[in-house]
């Protein structure tokens, strides 16, 4: 079994979850701004998850599992508006991990993945797609995921 050092347990733990926790920081400051949802779908948000939680089914007929998603935060935070804010900045910003580690395994550069995490995280257009396109930004963890299985299984083929 390979002892890790404490630099490694820095690398791998603490630097992304610290762009992880300003980012939502930021995002989440930007969200309260306003008691509404952001975007000209904001309401749409709303009653599908709204639905969901008091009829147990989608109002209007859409992929489910982000709104499933959103309902667990709205049920947590006993507030549908909050629930859809706070979740969806909170999946989108999870793609800080997969980027950095991608980053990390190609450049072997803490600095590198960090500087990119970072950037990504706080791209106008990843803050744009998070208040607007929120089921959109939400799929992009499955897409960063995709991208660092990829280049895993081509430098380490079966």
């Amino acid at each position: 079994m390979k002892k890790y050092s404490f630099r490694d347990i820095v690398t791998y733990t603490i630097m992304p979850t610290i762009v992880f926790l300003a980012s939502l920081a930021i995002y989440l400051a930007k969200e309260f701004t306003t008691p509404l949802l952001y975007g000209i779908d904001g309401p749409y948000y709303y009653i599908q998850v709204s639905h969901l939680l008091t009829e147990g089914f989608l109002k209007y007929s859409d992929p489910p599992l982000s709104f499933y998603i959103l309902a667990a935060f709205s049920v947590m935070l006993k507030d549908v508006v909050s629930g859809v804010k706070v979740g969806s900045a909170f999946i989108t910003l999870l793609t800080v991990y997969p980027i950095f580690f991608l980053v990390k395994y190609i450049t072997k550069s803490r600095i590198s993945a960090f500087l990119s995490a970072l950037t990504f995280s706080l791209s106008p257009l990843l803050v744009r797609m998070c208040f607007d396109l929120i089921k959109n930004s939400m799929g992009s963890i499955v897409f960063d995921v995709y991208w660092g299985s990829l280049y895993e299984f081509m430098v380490k083929p079966l």
